[in-house]
């Protein structure tokens, strides 16, 4: 058993705070991003983390494939006995659940370097079961000659080609680490600023310089992310064609869940002792 402190990170997210395990913390992620630190510090007492340095240092393109590395976590074998298991208990009062009228818990799997999207990829926890998430990972991995290659003819992205002077550098909502759900954020934050004079707290990428949106902007917000998906994510809105990484990582997840039995909470009081 841990401290879940030490496992979660919190996380801002599109249907709000949430609590993040193996990826990239938000105040790296989002490298202006003064209010993920403070996220953190109300959560841990400390910004300070023995992994940050490692996550800063983590490249998509040299840290994947299984050799060692500090960071992600990752599994000795496969199978549920050396996976991540939690239990969470959760109060009888009605609990809410931003996307559903039921209750529940929103779950979302993505890669360690991706901003989440919960409302977009999120599925459903029932209460009061156990539930199984089996995850098979895809892993597409690019040649060396790659690099020498245009953006235009390999139509993919390299993390090196937002370095230094790189593509990234000039755009409202830059993220450390690329990836096409990342350049979809930023993409959705440019044409919200634009037309809305407002980003989502979610969407602000640290951003100092925009407002953050109030829930009267939630019809505005709502219409131009439709826009932008029903073009397809055109650069001449977002600044940036947005291709997948040459390097990358997802994942395809199966879940299975039960239901407790009703008496196991009455007979564990009762042989604890607690009222």
């Amino acid at each position: 058993m841990e401290d879940c402190s030490k496992l979660f990170r919190p996380t801002q997210t599109d249907v709000g705070q949430c609590c993040s395990f193996n990826k990239v913390p938000d105040h790296i992620l989002k490298e202006r991003d003064s209010f993920g630190k403070s996220l953190v510090l109300a959560s841990k007492g400390s910004t300070k983390d023995k992994d940050d340095a490692e996550w800063t240092k983590w490249n998509m393109d040299k840290k994947l494939g299984r050799n060692a590395t500090v960071v992600p976590k990752r599994q000795l074998q496969a199978g549920q006995n050396y996976g991540l298991s939690i239990v969470v208990r959760m109060n009888k009062e009605p609990q809410l659940c931003p996307l559903s009228d039921g209750n529940g818990l929103m779950l979302s799997i993505q890669n360690p370097a991706e901003q989440p999207q919960i409302q977009r990829y999120g599925f459903l926890v029932q209460p009061n079961h156990e539930t199984r998430v089996q995850l098979t990972t895809n892993l597409v991995k690019s040649t060396p000659k790659m690099k020498g290659m245009k953006v235009a003819e390999r139509k993919c992205y390299l993390n090196d080609d937002f370095g230094k002077g790189g593509e990234f550098q000039d755009l409202d909502f830059k993220y450390s680490k690329y990836t096409e759900g990342n350049c979809q954020e930023a993409c959705f934050a440019h044409a919200i600023q634009t037309n809305c004079f407002c980003v989502p707290l979610s969407l602000s990428a640290g951003n100092k310089s925009v407002a953050i949106c109030g829930p009267e902007k939630e019809k505005c917000i709502l219409d131009h992310k439709n826009n932008v998906v029903a073009k397809g994510f055109p650069k001449k809105i977002c600044q940036l064609k947005c291709y997948p990484e040459c390097n990358r990582v997802s994942y395809s997840a199966e879940t299975s869940s039960v239901p407790y039995h009703d008496f196991v909470d009455e007979k564990a009081k009762k042989n604890l002792n607690i009222s």
